[in-house]
């Protein structure tokens, strides 16, 4: 699903490395399609996906929980939404993810998860 999204800051030193908002969120994406030059301040269409660089770990929870939370000073985050089929929402984003693929017994479900990096398609 694509999203608006406004781009806050970019880092000067690694330019994958991009900090946006949905205007209640700020969190750090890794802009692996970025086909156009983007520039802070500006918003874009957006589509966001989760990266698991090794297995999927998650929990499920029981209280419905919405956070985006940055585990250091990578590309790491530690999130807890809701699972939709294969995407994950929070805070009225929505992410893709095919690993979710096949868990369908977990739709509808709370789940926390650690991400290796939430990589964006500038479209």
């Amino acid at each position: 699903m694509t999203i608006e999204l406004t781009v806050k800051a970019l880092n000067p030193l690694i330019e994958e490395e991009v900090l946006v908002s949905n205007g209640k969120s700020d969190f750090i994406v890794f802009a692996n399609i970025c086909p156009y030059k983007i520039e802070v301040g500006k918003k874009y269409r957006v589509n966001l996906n989760l990266v698991f660089l090794d297995d999927l770990k998650f929990d499920e929870i029981d209280e419905p929980i919405e956070k985006i939370e940055r585990i250091d000073e990578g590309f790491s985050y530690r999130l807890a939404g809701k699972l939709q089929g294969e995407s994950f929402c929070l805070k009225d984003i929505e992410f893709e993810c095919d690993d979710f693929e096949g868990m369908e017994y977990l739709n509808g479900k709370w789940i926390e998860v650690e991400v290796d990096r939430i990589s964006a398609e500038f479209v």
